[in-house]
């Protein structure tokens, strides 16, 4: 039996509300020649028993002991046997032309290392919050490219790049996802597709919700590293390695008030900017005026809010 053309990459920990649904986007591709290798990372939930119940010759199922995000994808890509690895979130959605949109524009484009599709952010409910395009931008240090408005769980990479990289760093303590796309792009071109193949949810026990201060700050450093870096393999400042920013590494943004909102104001209030982004600015009102009655010092959402009401005034 010949290697499959992709490998669908999943890792999940305690994913038991949406897993199945995760899945079954990938059954019900118009591709079909794929595998599918998901790293159970220790989950202490029904997640098990969802992946026993969902038995096919595509799904590879693997359980480890906890050891976290980055560490299980780097045993997936290390079990994947595909041309192409595909990433795919546990709480997200990929919709049916997903696989075979991405595949052909690798395959037709032999210098690209990796393809994104657009995106629609949907809450915990599954209802439409914004959609999103990928966009490729030349860095101000003409040292290199970074994608914008993509979402990890969506793109595909080819298999031998993501091995000449080393897979994912896992010295890194969050925002390895964006590290290692900067590293391919600053060697490797890329494909965008506009059209919208991916829903992805926000979630409040996602990790970008959860770790929000820290996945920023990582962040922001990586793209400091980037932009003044020469070379791939220029030395990280020891502050990425570590989790740990300070005002010589990063552009200073202020996380703080972010920092002490509870899941469900954060997770509301990030709902509330998507749905201003997009103008349903009802159900922004809504979600923000929920925020601000829990915390009625959070500026942030204060202003939101008036912008909320002007945009609602000129429109109407």
């Amino acid at each position: 039996m010949s290697d499959p053309l992709v490998s669908v990459l999943l890792c999940v920990y305690n994913g038991e509300r949406y897993i199945k649904d995760a899945i079954k986007s990938i059954y019900g591709q118009t591709f079909q020649d794929y595998e599918i290798i998901v790293v159970n990372d220790g989950s202490t939930d029904r997640t098990s028993d969802i992946l026993d119940s969902l038995d096919s010759v595509k799904l590879k199922v693997f359980w480890q002991e906890n050891q976290g995000l980055t560490r299980s994808l780097n045993k997936a890509i290390s079990l994947a046997k595909g041309k192409y690895l595909a990433r795919q979130d546990a709480d997200d959605i990929s919709l049916p032309d997903r696989l075979r949109s991405q595949v052909n524009a690798l395959e037709n484009n032999p210098e690209a290392a990796v393809c994104a599709v657009g995106a629609e952010f949907i809450d915990e409910k599954s209802e439409s919050l914004m959609f999103k395009k990928p966009v490729l931008r030349i860095l101000s240090s003409g040292e290199g490219k970074e994608f914008q408005g993509f979402t990890h769980g969506s793109l595909m990479f080819r298999r031998d790049v993501l091995t000449e990289m080393g897979g994912y760093y896992e010295g890194i303590m969050y925002s390895q996802d964006y590290f290692l796309l900067s590293n391919v792009l600053r060697k490797y071109s890329a494909e965008m597709i506009p059209d919208i193949h991916y829903k992805f949810r926000i979630n409040r026990s996602s990790l970008t919700l959860t770790k929000r201060r820290q996945q920023r700050r990582c962040h922001d450093a990586i793209s400091r590293h980037f932009r003044l870096a020469g070379k791939c393999n220029d030395p990280m400042p020891p502050s990425i390695k570590t989790g740990h920013m300070n005002l010589r590494d990063i552009k200073f943004v202020d996380t703080d008030t972010l920092a002490v909102l509870s899941p469900d104001s954060y997770y509301d209030y990030v709902c509330g900017c998507y749905l201003y982004s997009s103008g349903q600015y009802n159900k922004a009102a809504r979600r923000l005026k929920s925020v601000i009655k829990r915390n009625p010092w959070f500026l942030r959402a204060l202003f939101m809010m008036t912008k909320v009401k002007l945009k609602s005034l000129n429109t109407g």
